[in-house]
């Protein structure tokens, strides 16, 4: 016999009710999968967008950090 079982037995508790309290407890909690697979399908599509709305950017802007690593760009003075 488990020391939890043993427990009860000696405060009179059936261990059948805490068994189907615990159950009863875990179905009412919320369900962490659904949530982070909601989550993470919201990030996704936001990404996705994300490289939707910006495409003109990459298209037609320069990358300055860049072309300063490679020595492309003048000093600036001001």
């Amino acid at each position: 016999m488990g020391l939890l079982r043993r427990i009860f037995f000696k405060a009179g508790v059936e261990n059948i009710y805490f068994l189907e309290a615990t159950d009863k407890f875990i179905q009412h909690q919320p369900k962490a999968g659904s949530m982070l697979g909601w989550d993470l399908e919201i990030s996704m599509q936001r990404a996705r967008d994300y490289k939707k709305n910006y495409a003109p950017i990459r298209e037609y802007g320069k990358e300055l950090t860049a072309m300063a690593r490679e020595g492309k760009l003048g000093s600036i003075i001001g």
